[in-house]
């Protein structure tokens, strides 16, 4: 996702791989979601957010040196 986005130079890079880390995670819970039989509300809460959530910083901080340009 990150390397598909050095295309678009963002401006600011940190967001951008913010938001690149958001979306893989959140692609990712949907996958795993469909196979996983647990499926009670604070379970999905809290361990797909934090999946979600650490992602989303990993890719905050792998965009400001992938994403530079």
């Amino acid at each position: 996702m990150l390397l598909a986005m050095r295309a678009f130079a963002p401006s600011r890079p940190a967001v951008a791989g913010l938001a690149a880390g958001v979306f893989s995670g959140a692609l990712a819970a949907t996958v795993y979601g469909l196979s996983c039989a647990e499926s009670t509300a604070t379970f999905v809460a809290t361990w797909y957010t934090l999946g979600m959530a650490m992602s989303g910083a990993l890719g905050a901080l792998a965009g400001r040196w992938v994403l530079r340009w």
